[in-house]
């Protein structure tokens, strides 16, 4: 329970608080594409390559 309230702040500010399935994102790391899933831990992003890239969300809380 301790990393819940966290993990879900993250998920919703570290998004600009409205971030939703369906949102083209480009991550400091180089990776960009359309976010295909948002659950509790982690993200999930469809890369312009068709690649599937998983980022937890707990990333949020600091520059990816």
């Amino acid at each position: 329970m301790q990393d819940t309230l966290p993990i879900c702040l993250a998920a919703s500010i570290g998004r600009g608080g409205t971030g939703q399935a369906g949102d083209y994102i480009k991550l400091n790391t180089g990776e960009e594409g359309y976010v295909t899933d948002i659950g509790w831990r982690s993200t999930t992003i469809r890369s312009l390559g068709n690649s599937l890239v998983i980022v937890p969300n707990a990333s949020w809380r600091r520059p990816l």
